[in-house]
C-alpha cells in the first residue's frame, strides 16, 4: 500500500495542539537558554541595561523564527493548505505556550538561578531616583510602587503578558506569509 492510497487529511481536521506544544516548548527553551547565555557571558546586563538592543534583536529573531517554522510545519501537515484564520489560531496557541513556559522559566530564573538580580534592579532604581533629586517622601512612595512590580511573580507575569502581545503580532505576520487558501463559505 502506498501513500497515494491513503486519504488526505482535511486541513480543519489536523490537530493543532501537538505541534503547538512541541514548537512552543522549543521556542521558549531557545529564548531562555540564549538569554541566559547572553547574560552570563556578559554580553547583556539587564540591571545596567547594557546590551538591550542586541538582546532585543536576538529575541525577536528567535521568537519570529520559532513561530514561522511552527506555522510552516502545521501548514505542511495540513496538506500545504492553510487559511489565514487557521494559521493565526495555530500561531496564537503556540505563542500562548511559549509565554506560559517562559513565565515558569523566568520565575525559576529570578528565584533559583539569579535571585540577586531583583535586588540589583531595585538598587539601580534607587540610584536613578537619587540622581533625579527626588525627596524622601517621593522616593519612599516610588520604592513601594516599584517593589510591587519587582518581585519574581509580578515580573514573570508582566513578561508573559508583554510577550503574548508581541507574539500575537508575530503570529499575524507569519499567518499572512503562510496563508494560501481562502476560507470556504457555508452555503
Amino acid at each position: 500500500m502506498s501513500n497515494l492510497d491513503e486519504p488526505l487529511m482535511q486541513p480543519e481536521s489536523v490537530p493543532m495542539r501537538p505541534l503547538a506544544l512541541r514548537y512552543g516548548l522549543l521556542t521558549a527553551l531557545a529564548l531562555f537558554v540564549v538569554g541566559l547565555g547572553m547574560q552570563f557571558s556578559g554580553l547583556v546586563d539587564p540591571v545596567a541595561q547594557k546590551g538591550t538592543a542586541i538582546s532585543s534583536v536576538i529575541t525577536l529573531l528567535i521568537f519570529f523564527g520559532g513561530i514561522f517554522i511552527a506555522t510552516r510545519e502545521y501548514k505542511r501537515e495540513s496538506g500545504n493548505t492553510i487559511t489565514f484564520g487557521r494559521a493565526l489560531g495555530f500561531g496564537t496557541l503556540t505563542v500562548a505556550i511559549v509565554c506560559l513556559v517562559g513565565m515558569v522559566l523566568n520565575y525559576l530564573h529570578f528565584t533559583l538561578i539569579d535571585p540577586g538580580m531583583i535586588d540589583q534592579i531595585r538598587a539601580m532604581s534607587m540610584e536613578r531616583m537619587e540622581e533625579q533629586g527626588l525627596d524622601e517622601a517621593a522616593m519612599e512612595q516610588a520604592i513601594k510602587f516599584a517593589n510591587m512590580f519587582t518581585n519574581p511573580i509580578s515580573m514573570s507575569i508582566f513578561g508573559a503578558i508583554s510577550s503574548f502581545i508581541f507574539g500575537f503580532i508575530v503570529s499575524l505576520i507569519t499567518s499572512a506569509i503562510h496563508q494560501n487558501a481562502k476560507a470556504t463559505e457555508a452555503m
